[in-house]
């Protein structure tokens, strides 16, 4: 079987999966929370998309990897985390000084 069709089956199965995850257990607990706190799961998860910086590493992927594309994902995914953690910071209450 070629490695696109495998790819693409791979990739039909973990968002199937993921679908029905989101729907039985993530969906459920954020209807039950105010909206505010519905975002902070969300701008957790996209806090890790540092981890698009390993496309600017020597040795983590191919050497065909184009410059003109790792180098737009890899800080795009460095200034979303870096907006989402700042999102999240502005979601936590005020500390008040006594």
């Amino acid at each position: 079987m070629p490695s696109a069709v495998l790819f693409g089956i791979s990739v039909a199965f973990g968002l199937s999966v993921w679908g029905i995850v989101a729907w039985q257990y993530i969906w459920p607990a954020l209807r039950e929370r105010p909206n505010p706190e519905n975002l902070k799961p969300i701008l957790l998860l996209h806090a890790f998309r540092f981890l698009g910086l390993a496309f600017l590493m020597p040795g983590v992927v191919s050497p065909e990897l184009h410059a003109t594309f790792a180098q737009p994902v890899a800080y795009g995914d460095f200034i979303t985390a870096a907006l989402a953690l700042l999102a999240l910071a502005t979601l936590q209450p005020a500390v008040e000084l006594c």
